[in-house]
C-alpha cells in the first residue's frame, strides 16, 4: 500500500447512505457523528505523533552521522563532494582501526621505555654502591 493512504476505500468512508439526508445519519442526540469525529481526531493525533517521532528519529540519526563525520581527521574525509552515510561508517571504522594500531604501538614503546628506565635505575644504584664501597675502602 502506498505511504500516506488509508486502507479504507474512498467510496466507503462512512456508513451513511448517499441518498439519505444529513439528519438520517445521526441519532437524536448526534452521538454517531460525534463518535466518528472523535475517532478521526484520535487517528489524526496518532498519525501526527507518529510522524513527529519518526522525524525526530531521522534527525537524531543524521546528527549522529554529522558528529561522527566531524570526529574524522581531514585526511579521511572526501573533499568537495557529499559523503554518504555508508562512507562515513567505513571511514570511521578504518580510523578506529588506525587508532587501535597506533595505541598498540604506543603501548609497546611505553613498555620498552619503562624497561630502559628500570635498567638505568639499576645501573645508577649499582654505580652508587660501587662509589660507596670505594669510599669505604679508602677510609
Amino acid at each position: 500500500m502506498p505511504r500516506g493512504r488509508s486502507n479504507v476505500p474512498s467510496s466507503s468512508t462512512s456508513h451513511i447512505k448517499e441518498d439519505s439526508s444529513p439528519g438520517d445519519a445521526q441519532s437524536p442526540n448526534g452521538s454517531e457523528v460525534s463518535h466518528e469525529n472523535a475517532e478521526s481526531t484520535t487517528m489524526d493525533r496518532k498519525k501526527a505523533t507518529h510522524l513527529r517521532c519518526e522525524r525526530q528519529r531521522r534527525e537524531a540519526i543524521n546528527n549522529g552521522y554529522n558528529e561522527l563525520k566531524e570526529l574524522l581527521p581531514p585526511s579521511m574525509t572526501a573533499l568537495g563532494c557529499k559523503t554518504t552515510n555508508a562512507a562515513i561508517l567505513f571511514r570511521a571504522y578504518d580510523y578506529m582501526k588506525q587508532l587501535e594500531s597506533e595505541n598498540d604501538t604506543a603501548d609497546s614503546d611505553l613498555g620498552q621505555l619503562q624497561a630502559q628506565v628500570l635498567l638505568i635505575s639499576v645501573i645508577r644504584l649499582m654505580s652508587n654502591e660501587s662509589c660507596v664501597t670505594r669510599n669505604w675502602e679508602k677510609q
